[in-house]
């Protein structure tokens, strides 16, 4: 019985963690997308601010420290 229990605690913990990673890696993914800005032509112009390269080295970052 303590086996059955310890095992479900088990994979709560592993697909909480999962979703956690999911949700930091998609968060940061739209942090990092080029801002679309319409111009007066009507035509989208996708411009990199600051904040969005910096979003990127940051994704880059936590990729790669998530790596086993």
């Amino acid at each position: 019985m303590h086996q059955l229990v310890r095992e479900m605690l088990l994979a709560r913990l592993q697909a909480d963690d999962e979703n956690r990673d999911k949700r930091i890696r998609s968060t940061l993914q739209l942090m990092s997308a080029p801002k679309r800005w319409q111009m007066s032509d009507g035509e989208v112009c996708q411009v990199h601010t600051p904040f969005t390269t910096r979003a990127k080295e940051l994704m880059e970052l936590y990729n790669g420290l998530r790596l086993p």
